[in-house]
C-alpha cells in the first residue's frame, strides 16, 4: 500500500515549493500550502473504519476548510462512505468528487517490460528538469524527495515527456507521482516506454505503485497492459474550484 507515498509526494512537491504542516496534526496527512495558494490537504488514514474516520476528521477540522478561510481543500480517503458524506456536506461546500485507482505492478511484469524506446528517442535521468521548468515554483524538498526521468527525441533534443517517482528504500516501494507526454508526441509508445524504467527496480525486490483516474481509460488499460492491478479505490473530494489533482 502506498498512502503514505502518496501523501509525501504532494507534501514536498507543491507548486510554489512550501508547505505547513498544521498545528492541529503532526505529520503529513493533514497540511497547507503557503500563500498564494492556500489550499488544505487532508489524508485520512486508512486503518480506519468509517465511524472511526469521521470523528478523526471531525477531530482535525471541527470547523471545515471554508470555515477556517481556505480558498481550496482536497480530502482523500479509501473510505467511499466517508467521501460521499463530506461531498453531501452543504457545511464543506463541496465543488468535485473524483476516484483514482491505487495499482500496483504484479510481482511479475510482462516479458515486454524489457523494450528499449521507440527508434529515434533515449531515456536519461534529469533531476534538475522541473527545476527549470519552473525556477520560482519548484522547491528544494522536491528535489531531493523525487527522482525524474525524461525521455528525448534524439534529432531535436527535445523533452517528449517526462516521469517522477519516489522511492522508499526501507519498505522497498516506488511511487510513480507523475507521468506526461506532451500531446504533439503521444500515441508513440513514451508513456510505455517511461513506466518500463521504472520495471529495473523489481529485480531488486522493490513493488511498483501508482494512482490513476478511474475515468482516464486510455491510462488505465496501459497500465493493465504492464501489469499492474488495481489494489484499492482512493476517493478525492473538494472544494474551492476544479480538483488540485494534476
Amino acid at each position: 500500500m502506498c498512502d503514505d507515498l502518496i501523501a509525501t509526494h504532494f507534501f514536498v512537491s507543491s507548486k510554489n515549493g512550501s508547505t505547513d504542516i498544521l498545528k492541529e496534526t503532526t505529520h503529513e496527512r493533514i497540511f497547507s500550502n503557503n500563500a498564494p495558494l492556500n489550499v488544505l490537504w487532508t489524508f485520512v488514514p486508512p486503518s480506519l473504519d468509517f465511524t472511526e474516520a469521521a470523528a478523526w476528521l471531525k477531530r482535525h477540522h471541527p470547523t471545515t476548510p471554508p470555515q477556517k478561510g481556505f480558498d481550496r481543500w482536497t480530502v482523500n480517503t479509501y473510505n467511499k462512505d466517508l467521501a460521499f458524506q463530506v461531498f453531501q456536506d452543504a457545511a464543506w461546500s463541496p465543488t468535485w468528487l473524483e476516484l483514482l485507482y491505487e495499482m500496483r505492478l504484479s510481482d511479475s511484469p510482462p516479458t515486454s517490460s524489457t523494450n528499449s524506446c521507440p527508434v529515434g528517442f533515449r531515456v536519461r535521468g534529469d533531476p534538475t528538469f522541473y527545476k527549470a521548468l519552473d525556477p520560482d515554483h519548484t522547491g528544494e524538498d522536491f528535489l531531493r524527495a523525487e527522482e525524474t526521468i525524461t525521455i528525448i527525441e534524439e534529432t531535436t533534443d527535445q523533452v517528449a515527456g517526462s516521469m517522477k517517482f519516489l522511492v522508499d528504500h526501507t519498505l522497498k516501494r516506488i511511487y510513480i507521482s507523475g507521468l506526461e507526454v506532451i500531446p504533439s508526441y503521444r500515441r508513440r509508445g513514451l508513456a510505455t516506454a517511461l513506466v518500463h524504467e521504472s520495471f529495473r527496480w523489481t529485480t531488486k525486490g522493490y513493488t511498483i505503485w501508482l494512482t490513476c483516474f478511474a475515468q482516464n481509460t486510455g491510462a488505465v488499460t496501459m497500465y493493465f497492459g504492464l501489469g499492474f492491478l488495481v489494489n484499492r479505490c482512493l476517493w478525492g473530494v473538494g472544494g474551492g474550484g476544479r480538483s488540485p489533482y494534476p
